[in-house]
């Protein structure tokens, strides 16, 4: 029925009727990657100005890996360190797409946030993006001391795709001596819709959730096949990953209006009921990552919100 289907929040259609059109990434990856540089160019007029109490500074890990360092001024010696992952679906995205937010967060939560430029689908398949995030906390754990952090601290986080590789790289690093201590994951992806289980299928139900601004059903089709992740495989399905009972407190963000509702609901559903600590913020009626239109008038109290949620992530850590 038409009062099924889950609508945009009015404040996001006044920015749409504002911009004059229906944001959306569409195309070939080469086709989207130029879209979405030009979005992010687009809200750039609109983003705040960088201080100068979070130094920032690039270094190689590898010939082809680079991770940003974000250092707060005021940090804590030996204290909690994050490692960041940035949304585009395994095949579009920059660190310079998500600066501002790196800082942001590395401000707010007076934490080193350790960027991640990983390697982007087609010309890197899977699993290059996953690889690249294991050598990135390989290299924190290595540059501890350097980096002014505790090994024995590090939580992991990410957005889309990069919320995904936050959460598979802390269940990969369960048995490690220097494990994940925890996860924030912004309206990540979380199963293949060719591996979601039986008794789940109930809880995605994308006919209700049409038409979605930002992020379209058919550019994650896209991104599935240019990233050709096995469906099946756990460190990519993380929803039928066997050890979510043993993820660290995670901190999930899911848009309402956004086809990756389902994936982060259902996600906070099955750790609750396999007893993991989870705490979930639901921006109903608002679509995939609606936070990068910084002019937003909805931008500011939902970053709120996500800082606030990090900082529940970090204060046991």
């Amino acid at each position: 029925m038409a009062s099924e289907i889950i609508p945009h929040a009015p404040e996001w259609l006044k920015l749409e009727e504002a911009f004059g059109f229906k944001p959306l990434v569409l195309g070939t990856p080469q086709e989207m990657r130029e879209q979405y540089t030009g979005w992010c160019g687009l809200n750039l007029a609109s983003t705040p100005r960088i201080g100068d109490d979070v130094s920032f500074e690039d270094h190689q890990i590898d010939s082809d890996l680079m991770v940003r360092v974000y250092s707060p001024k005021e940090k804590k010696e030996q204290g909690a360190v994050g490692i960041k992952f940035f949304a585009g679906g395994w095949t579009i995205g920059s660190l310079e797409s998500e600066h501002y937010l790196s800082y942001l967060f590395a401000q707010q939560t007076n934490t080193v946030i350790v960027a991640v430029n990983y390697r982007l689908a087609p010309e890197h398949e899977y699993p290059a993006a996953h690889d690249d995030a294991k050598r990135s906390l390989s290299w924190v754990i290595a540059n501890a001391t350097a980096l002014g952090v505790s090994p024995e601290k590090i939580y992991t986080m990410g957005t889309s795709a990069g919320g995904q590789m936050a959460l598979s790289l802390a269940l990969s690093s369960l048995d490690s001596k220097y494990n994940i201590k925890g996860v924030v994951a912004l309206v990540p992806v979380t199963v293949h819709p060719d591996a979601i289980p039986a008794e789940l299928k109930g809880e995605f139900t994308p006919e209700k959730n049409p038409h979605c601004s930002l992020l379209s059903y058919e550019t994650m089709t896209v991104f599935y096949e240019t990233y050709d992740a096995p469906p099946n495989d756990p460190e990519f399905s993380i929803l039928i990953n066997e050890n979510l009972a043993r993820l660290p407190r995670t901190y999930l963000a899911v848009c309402g209006k956004d086809p990756l509702r389902y994936d982060g609901l259902t996600l906070a559903k099955v750790m609750k009921e396999k007893g993991a600590e989870v705490q979930m913020d639901l921006f109903e009626g608002l679509p995939h990552i609606f936070w990068s239109c910084p002019g937003f008038e909805l931008t500011p109290p939902a970053l709120e919100k996500m800082v606030q949620g990090m900082k529940w992530v970090i204060e046991t850590i």
